[in-house]
């Protein structure tokens, strides 16, 4: 509003914008919000078409407020929809066709949680050697934060806000073992070797998230630390939180970039929580999903808008950590598109592809141990 009203004052002269809140002024307010968003009248094209749209929110409000004090007229808010609105959300959408889908590149994730790996490890080993040390509980939790968002490839602010009592709480389905009876030996190892936690995210929704045991036995440091000293305040209810703050989380958008930027990646850019969630989509359409297996899917991963009926079916805890795991541990070794054509209960991934998932990292432990 405030660059509105600057731009106002260059085209017209007026007071303030309460004052300018005037049928007679409209014109004027459609030419100022033309030159703050950069509109092209060659092209009749804006060069930030999301800000004229939200300056017509913004006058609505002002203008609801100003109606309950003085105004009778409400002319502004009902014919901005046909002066700017349309014209800014046809650049909107134009530009969505154009751009090109640009996803990470299977060598690059390889190699960013190769990455993270080492740099969790290392941290690791000098915490057991001086578990008071910041920098290097800093660089764990800055290590688990971007691995869980990336085996998840969830939005980062369902992960960054996760708080200790939703990790520690047990969300285990009652008499799990008669449900697990339909679950093949492989799916039934995942969901032992898996931790399932649920937290809220966007629009106050239910949003879960799993573990693998590498990443538990990170979180296990992580606690253990907070526990024996004052790295964290103890009232600091964050799973990862900031060392010395009492409330305050770390920031996943610039850990994330900070860690793509200096992990060898060819497009760093790319390392995104929204580009691995594109990832994850564009690979199961080559997958034959059934809409029973792909509600479940779109429901751990948060893409569902409507609400269905979940009767006759595995519960969620046991579905997620089973067999969305699986598709999971096949995106992280890039192994995603060798189950073209197939369903969820026709992909049988090998043990090996498990172990090696939990087993890397313990080979790595075992050689540093030996050298």
């Amino acid at each position: 509003m405030g660059r509105l009203l600057i731009a106002l004052k260059s085209i017209c002269e007026v007071d303030g914008l309460f004052n300018a809140l005037k049928p007679e002024m409209f014109q004027h307010f459609i030419s100022a919000t033309k030159v703050i968003s950069g509109y092209d009248i060659n092209t009749k094209s804006f060069k930030s078409p999301s800000l004229a749209m939200h300056v017509g929110t913004s006058l609505k409000t002002v203008c609801d407020v100003a109606y309950k004090l003085v105004i009778e007229k409400k002319n502004i808010p009902s014919h901005w929809c046909s002066e700017l609105s349309r014209l800014a959300l046809k650049n909107l959408k134009e530009r969505h066709w154009e751009k090109p889908l640009q996803l990470p590149l299977t060598s690059d994730l390889q190699l960013f949680n190769e990455y993270l790996n080492k740099l969790a490890d290392e941290a690791i080993d000098n915490l057991s050697n001086d578990n008071n040390s910041k920098i290097h509980y800093k660089q764990l939790t800055e290590c688990v934060l971007a691995k869980t968002v990336i085996f998840n490839r969830k939005r980062i602010g369902d992960v960054q806000y996760l708080k200790i009592y939703n990790y520690i709480k047990d969300y285990s389905t009652i008499n799990q073992e008669y449900f697990t009876e339909a679950l093949t030996e492989v799916e039934k190892i995942i969901c032992e070797n898996h931790k399932r936690i649920v937290t809220g995210g966007k629009g106050s929704k239910s949003v879960p998230i799993l573990f693998t045991k590498q990443t538990q036995k990170y979180i296990k440091c992580l606690l253990r630390v907070r526990q024996e000293t004052d790295i964290v305040p103890k009232s600091n209810p964050y799973l990862f939180a900031n060392p010395d703050s009492e409330n305050h989380w770390m920031a996943g958008v610039n850990i994330m970039r900070k860690l793509a930027r200096s992990c060898g990646a060819k497009h760093p850019e790319l390392l995104t929580s929204t580009k691995f969630r594109k990832h994850v989509a564009t690979a199961l359409q080559l997958m034959t999903i059934e809409d029973t297996e792909m509600e479940q899917i779109t429901t751990f991963m948060g893409h569902m808008e409507k609400k269905h009926a979940e009767f006759y079916r595995l519960p969620q805890d046991i579905y997620q950590t089973a067999k969305v795991t699986k598709i999971l541990l096949l995106m992280e070794k890039g192994r995603g598109n060798q189950f073209q054509g197939k369903n969820l209960n026709k992909i049988e991934i090998d043990n090996e592809i498990y172990y090696s998932s939990e087993s890397e990292c313990d080979e790595q432990n075992e050689q540093k141990s030996v050298g």
